[in-house]
């Protein structure tokens, strides 16, 4: 199945080429665009698995839209642009380029550094979720440990009965022990 790509074409360049690269290496081009603040828009309507981005120098408004996609719809993201300081890239690569190729639509290259970029995007979106999952279970490791204090002091029972008792009602709720004791810390948030 064809990989579909999303063409942005910032600082009005001519995209034939780049267009011809993608097509001759058997992407399907689902979209063309000028570089706005609609591209969030044009990709929830188009749906492509990688954004292609051609400019000359990418603008902070053209930083500014990749990082919005990023945030909003994150897919892979190439760059092709004329301007290669350290800084430009730097910038580029934090608001979510997965890559960034200078100065070079060579069609022989296009599927290489497409496939790059995507292993990059995936290996990075598993960090991120990783990260967020770690997360998730400190948050509720802490509210556990504070909804046990809670639970000891209040019933006057010890630290192992009141994880007991945090297990039972998850059971009986059918919820996460992280759940139910955030719901009782809420509750004796509200109660005072």
């Amino acid at each position: 199945m064809a990989i579909k790509a999303m063409l942005v074409n910032s600082d009005n360049i001519d995209s034939v080429p780049l267009e011809a690269a993608l097509q001759d290496n058997g992407f399907l081009l689902v979209y063309t665009s000028a570089c706005s603040d609609n591209a969030t828009l044009n990709i929830e309507a188009c749906n492509p698995d990688i954004v292609v981005i051609n400019t000359n120098t990418p603008s902070k408004h053209t930083l500014d839209i990749v990082s919005t996609i990023n945030r909003n719809t994150p897919r892979p993201i190439v760059m092709f642009s004329e301007q290669g300081d350290s800084e430009t890239i730097a910038d580029a690569t934090k608001a979510g380029v997965s890559a960034y190729v200078l100065n070079d639509i060579r069609s022989y290259r296009i599927k290489s550094i497409v496939d790059a970029a995507i292993a990059r995007f995936n290996e990075l979106q598993r960090l991120k979720d990783e990260l967020s999952e770690t997360r998730s279970k400190l948050d509720d490791r802490k509210s556990i440990e504070r909804a046990k204090g809670l639970l000891m002091s209040k019933r006057n029972v010890s630290e192992n009965e009141a994880y007991r008792q945090l297990q039972k009602m998850a059971m009986a709720q059918n919820k996460k022990i992280g759940e139910i004791a955030k719901n009782i810390l809420a509750m004796a948030d509200l109660i005072g």
